[in-house]
């Protein structure tokens, strides 16, 4: 029997009703199996973003790059009652939603600007579903208006800022721009650890995984993928490049590893 013979039957044994009912099972038990074991999942209580503020000192001081509705920035302060943040998003809803839902706490200052390589004016894209971006098309109804944009090296060196413990990044896309825009700061260990999404949003921007890559190893950090409860040392490989499925990257300055372990793991697979 060729390969097109078995193609062939194959085919009708799964394009038959009692075989679409076992590709759906199949279908759900991928979908499981890519989202809780393989952590491709931007479900923050559950894919380790909650974990790696346990592993912070009892007095951090924490970036909040992509602060939305400041669900990060809570957790924070519930594990770390004693941390200092400063979030930052230029959305104009979420200004509002801040000056809501935030008010009277000290412990975190918002800054409306986003946060990019360069430092200027950019137009920002606002979307209805809590995605907005610098870069166009999240969607068709996005209202767009101009924003200010600063990089992390300017914002600490004018805020007299010499040393951040984690910077979370959620910036549909640019987060990248962001770590770019931090050179100094990662040249000079200034941040402990950072911690980004890659997922979908980076297609519009048109940066790749490799790119973050390439960039971080000039670096003194280590590179890990993020699961819940331990990181993976993560060496690129070109099937990594799945914007579909979304997932969470770490980077961590030797001069942290060196004062305190974190859970490490080769992930198997």
């Amino acid at each position: 029997m060729n390969r097109d013979q078995r193609h062939r039957i194959l085919q009708r044994v799964f394009w038959s009703p009692l075989g679409f009912r076992v590709l759906r099972a199949a279908h759900q038990f991928s979908r499981r199996w890519s989202s809780v074991v393989l952590n491709n999942s931007l479900h923050s209580p559950t894919n380790g973003e909650y974990w790696i503020i346990s592993q912070l000192p009892p007095q951090p001081l924490v970036f909040d790059v992509g602060f939305n509705t400041g669900d990060f920035s809570r957790e924070v302060l519930r594990q770390r009652p004693a941390a200092r943040i400063v979030g930052f998003d230029p959305a104009r809803p979420i200004q509002r939603l801040f000056a809501k839902t935030f008010t009277g706490e000290t412990r975190v200052r918002f800054e409306p600007l986003a946060l990019s390589h360069e430092v200027g004016e950019a137009r920002f894209y606002d979307s209805d579903s809590m995605s907005s971006s610098l870069a166009p098309g999240r969607s068709e109804h996005a209202a767009s208006y101009p924003v200010p944009v600063s990089t992390l090296d300017i914002y600490t060196q004018q805020h007299g800022i010499d040393h951040i413990d984690l910077v979370k990044i959620d910036a549909e896309g640019f987060d990248l721009n962001v770590l770019e825009g931090a050179s100094r700061l990662l040249d000079e260990q200034k941040i402990d650890i950072f911690l980004f999404e890659y997922a979908d949003g980076w297609i519009n921007n048109r940066r790749f995984l490799k790119e973050a890559a390439d960039y971080l190893a000039s670096k003194p950090y280590r590179f890990y993928r993020l699961f819940n409860g331990f990181l993976s040392p993560f060496t690129y490989n070109i099937t990594a490049e799945r914007f579909d499925l979304g997932c969470m990257f770490v980077g961590v300055s030797l001069q942290r590893l060196q004062k305190t372990h974190l859970p490490e793991r080769k992930f198997p697979l």
